[in-house]
């Protein structure tokens, strides 16, 4: 069986916690390298003053104006009020068949 590597972003906590899937790779390095690429990228976008982030509202506009993150381009759509997203990177099983 093979392993595949998910990149998860998540930002909250307790009720108003979210977790989302970015990417998955067959190689857990590229795994990891994305997840810290997109923490940067994260990082960055919160390091704008907050009425220039709430001024980019939806993720269409996000990548009309070139500013979709390529390494979570759903991401800001769910940049919310935590004020920071984390990433992360699990494993499963790649299976042929479903278990009978």
């Amino acid at each position: 069986m093979a392993t595949l590597y998910v990149v998860f972003g998540s930002e909250g906590e307790w009720s108003d916690h979210n977790e989302w899937m970015c990417a998955a790779y067959a190689d857990e390095a590229k795994a990891n390298e994305h997840a810290v690429k997109a923490k940067a990228f994260s990082d960055a976008w919160y390091s704008l003053p907050r009425e220039e982030r709430l001024s980019r509202s939806t993720p269409r506009e996000h990548q009309l104006k070139g500013i979709a993150s390529p390494f979570d381009p759903h991401g800001l759509d769910a940049y919310g009020q935590a004020g920071y997203v984390d990433y992360s990177v699990t494993s499963v099983e790649l299976l042929e068949e479903v278990p009978t």
